[in-house]
């Protein structure tokens, strides 16, 4: 403890105390105070975001700063008695910016909700169940499988009946093979 030139002293800095504190925005107590009020409003408003307890949390304390540096300048104005801007000012901008991303996060403003809304429909309507898949999959074997059977069954009744699926002439070159994309024509064999 000092001693004051006329004779008094200050008191002296305890824990809690907020001799230091200008607008709070920084201190974790005063935020944590203000992010606990945002965060009754909120369960009892939005119960359902509940459910994701961290974004829900950096949401209040980002609400929270913002709220307090707001109330800050409307009660001592922009700027301080010397005519400059308060310090803090350099930070709301940043901290707008979060509290806005973590609302559209949640789901807090009417476009973001909507946005939210329509996600989530696309996420139902594009989820597949793995047992249908895989009856899809069986399914698409199966008729493949059929159409290579009755191909084979087909060239087989050809080659009986005196057709086939070679050309009559010596083999094609490569050029002409390739021209033919792999086709083999079907010709009548000679007798």
């Amino acid at each position: 403890m000092g001693q004051a030139a006329r004779g008094y002293k200050w008191r002296d800095a305890w824990p809690g105390n907020d001799l230091a504190v200008k607008h709070g925005a920084r201190s974790p107590r005063i935020v944590s105070e203000r992010a606990e009020e945002l965060l009754a409003g909120l369960a009892h408003e939005r119960p359902d975001l509940l459910a994701y307890p961290l974004a829900v949390e950096a949401w209040s304390r980002a609400e929270s700063r913002v709220q307090i540096v707001e109330d800050y300048v409307a009660q001592h104005g922009l700027l301080d008695p010397a005519g400059k801007p308060h310090g803090v000012l350099r930070y709301v901008a940043a901290w707008e910016r979060l509290a806005k991303e973590l609302r559209d996060d949640l789901g807090l403003s009417p476009r973001a909700e909507a946005a939210l809304a329509r996600e989530r429909a696309n996420a139902r309507a594009t989820s597949l169940d793995l047992g249908e898949l895989r009856a899809r999959g069986r399914e698409v074997l199966t008729n493949a499988n059929a159409r290579d059977e009755s191909r084979e069954r087909e060239i087989a009744r050809l080659e009986e009946g005196g057709y086939t699926t070679r050309p009559r002439h010596a083999p094609p070159t490569r050029a002409r093979r390739q021209r033919r994309s792999g086709r083999a024509a079907l010709t009548r064999a000679s007798p």
